[in-house]
Formats: C-alpha cells, structure tokens, sequence
C-alpha cells in the first residue's frame, strides 16, 4: 500500500493510474490506430507534466518536480501491457506498437 493525502492506497488502485491516464489521451482511439509516436507524445506529455504535490519532507517551495524515468517507464509499461494483452489475445494487432518505444534511462 502506498500512502497519498494521509490516505492508504491499494496496490491496485496504484497500478490502475497508468491506465487511466492513457485512456483519457488515446482511449478515444481504436488500438490497432495506436503507433509508437502516439505513445513516445504521450510520454512527452507526461514529462512535461509536474508532479501535483511535492513529496513528503520536500520543501513546497524549492520547484517544480519532474516525473522520473522510472515513473515514466511505468506508464509505458502499462500500455505496453494494455496492447501486448489484445495482441495475443485477439490477434488485433501484428505486434505491439509500444515495444518499439526506448525506455527512459
């Protein structure tokens, strides 16, 4: 459980945001309309975004915090995921277009 506004979250509801973010950038879209840049724009969207809230212990007025790769990478992973799943699944695609997409170091 991760802990946010003095509140616990559950695993799941963690997992779950990757998720829901890409469905409001590109839930509009068919899957097999998905391209690689469409995700490499997401994540360059994300990037661009600040964090909500500093973190515990940090000073609310030292800046503006970045997204860190490993937070990007998490939401890569969730629609990699998400397109991997419908790939095997359905045979709706010929190959996951989000593996095509660098990780961020």
């Amino acid at each position: 459980m991760s802990v946010k506004s003095g509140q616990l979250q559950s695993p799941t509801e963690t997992a779950e945001r990757p998720v829901r973010w890409w469905i409001k950038r590109i839930g509009h879209r068919r899957l097999t309309e998905i391209h690689p840049i469409d995700i490499e724009r997401g994540l360059g969207e994300l990037r661009r975004t600040p964090k909500a809230k500093p973190r515990a212990g940090k000073d609310p007025g030292a800046g503006v915090e970045k997204r860190s790769a490993s937070t990007l990478n998490r939401y890569l992973r969730a629609v990699s995921a998400v397109l991997q799943d419908y790939t095997y699944e359905n045979g709706g695609l010929d190959f996951n277009p989000a593996r095509l997409v660098k990780r961020n170091p």
